[in-house]
């Protein structure tokens, strides 16, 4: 056989296992996403139910809550996506497909990197609020 040969068939094995990888992720995908778009309405109707038996939760809490429980179905939907393109490129080994699943699964990467920033930023500077109006202090 010759080094051509070799390779080739290395190739199609490489490329037969990434397909066997991405049809198993593409599984969990579509679980998490479903799991998401299933969870998502449930925690803004109990944020609803919360403000209505206690008042004192206030308005700002439901509507973190609708926000959060958007965002939640914005990203499975982009964790759907990325199933149906994977199982698409696990069935047919088209390179589309692949490139699609990854531009997919990058999205969803992003936006929640972005997401996590942004929190993260909010409760840096809503420690640092605390810290300098005393209550902090008060509490210790």
């Amino acid at each position: 056989m010759n080094q051509s040969s070799e390779s080739n068939t290395l190739s199609i094995r490489i490329l037969d296992r990434i397909r066997e990888e991405i049809s198993r992720t593409s599984r969990w995908l579509k679980f998490l996403g479903i799991l998401s778009v299933v969870v998502a309405p449930l925690s803004i109707l109990a944020s609803f139910f919360r403000l209505i038996l206690s008042p004192g939760a206030g308005v700002l809490g439901l509507a973190a809550s609708a926000v959060s429980g958007i965002l939640s179905v914005i990203l499975a939907v982009f964790l759907l996506s990325a199933a149906g393109k994977g199982k698409s490129y696990a069935g047919g080994g088209q390179p589309a497909e692949l490139i699609s699943f990854h531009g997919r699964l990058g999205a969803y990467f992003v936006i929640s990197g972005i997401l996590i920033v942004i929190l993260l930023a909010g409760l840096i500077l809503g420690v640092i609020m605390l810290a300098t109006t005393g209550f902090i202090q008060q509490l210790l």
